[in-house]
This record gives structure tokens, C-alpha cells and sequence, in this order.
């Protein structure tokens, strides 16, 4: 016999056996779908959380939900997470002054909370009031007028009264009133040039 034919076969890996549930051991994920004593479902209490701020509670609930098959669940809490990262992400570039980067999560996380309830419309809303007046003062800053008055009036959309960005456009409501001073004596000698300065003036005067 072939030393081969003599060696031992090696007996097949055997796979070990999954760890049966204890007896009493609760099934998170069945009892986070079923209703509580007030009737409502976990949608409905995952919602209560969020709004109250626990949104690691308010994950595991959706989870649970989606898991039992409710893909509503499923789908608000990608949102939820989604939500959290963008609107920590935005607050950081706020305070690091990145502006374009802060309007671009904050706006992304004021269109996940439409969806999840507007627990955060008015906290999200200010915070991106405040990076768009921010940006507005930055394009202020570079004669970059138009640019400035519309970035002002998104901020002042959002918060009616936000005092940071009614002041850019006060100050562009001076700058148009010296374009147009500046045109009317420039109108004889150069009126082309007077023309355009009294079109960025009608562009960054702001509307009521």
C-alpha cells in the first residue's frame, strides 16, 4: 500500500451548533415592533425619542421594526443616521468657519428631519441661517455683490429676523445706493458702463 492509502482521511470540520435561546430570554426585536400599552407603534414612539434627542433609542427601535419587516422602519432609520451625521458634520465645519462645507450638511440634514417628523426644523434652520450669513459676509468681503445678496436672503428666508444677515443686506442697500449715485454721474461720458452698474444695483437691492 502507497504511503497516501495509509494515512489517516481527516474528518470534516463540523460546524458548531448556534446557541439556543434561554427559556423567559426576551426577543428585542419582536417586542420593538409590537405596540406599547398606548398603542403605538414603534414608529410612532422611535419619533418621541428622536424628537426627546435619544437617537440611539430611537435607531434600535426603527431597526427592530424594519427587521419584523416594516420597511417604512427600515428606511427612517438610514435616515436617522444619515441625519446625525450630517448635521454633526455641519456644526463642525460652522465652528471651523468652512462655510461651503457647513451650507452643504446642514442643508442635507434639514431635508432628512422633513422627513422624520421636523423634530429640528428650527435648530437646523438657524444653524444654517448662521453659515449662510457667514458666507454672505465672505462674499461681501470679495465684491462678489450678487453672490452676497443671494446668500442673505436664503439665510433671512429661513429666519425671518436673523439680525446676522439682515446686516449684509443693509450693506448692500448702501452699495446700491452709491452705484446708483455713481451711475447717474458717470451716465454722459461712459453710459454703458452706467448701465451696468445700475443692473447690480437692482440685483443685490434687497426685496421685501
Amino acid at each position: 500500500a502507497t504511503e497516501e492509502a495509509s494515512a489517516p482521511l481527516a474528518s470534516p470540520r463540523r460546524k458548531k451548533p448556534k446557541r439556543a435561546r434561554k427559556a423567559g430570554e426576551a426577543d428585542d426585536e419582536a417586542r420593538a415592533a409590537a405596540p406599547n400599552n398606548q398603542g403605538e407603534g414603534p414608529v410612532e414612539r422611535a419619533m418621541t425619542l428622536y424628537r426627546a434627542g435619544s437617537f440611539e433609542e430611537a435607531g434600535r427601535l426603527l431597526h427592530g421594526a424594519a427587521s419584523q419587516g416594516d420597511a417604512k422602519a427600515g428606511k427612517m432609520a438610514g435616515d436617522l443616521r444619515a441625519f446625525v451625521i450630517a448635521r454633526e458634520a455641519g456644526a463642525d465645519e460652522l465652528r471651523r468657519k468652512r462655510t461651503a462645507a457647513a451650507i452643504r450638511h446642514l442643508e442635507r440634514a434639514l431635508r432628512l428631519d422633513e422627513g422624520l417628523g421636523r423634530g429640528y426644523r428650527s435648530t437646523v434652520s438657524r444653524q444654517l441661517a448662521e453659515a449662510l450669513a457667514q458666507r454672505s459676509r465672505e462674499h461681501l468681503a470679495s465684491r462678489r455683490l450678487t453672490e452676497a445678496a443671494k446668500t442673505a436672503v436664503r439665510a433671512r428666508t429661513l429666519i425671518p429676523d436673523h439680525k446676522p444677515s439682515q446686516a449684509v443686506l443693509d450693506k448692500l442697500l448702501d452699495e446700491a445706493r452709491r452705484l446708483v449715485v455713481e451711475a447717474h454721474r458717470r451716465r454722459n461720458p461712459d453710459p454703458q458702463g452706467a448701465i451696468a452698474q445700475l443692473k447690480t444695483a437692482l440685483r443685490i437691492t434687497p426685496r421685501k
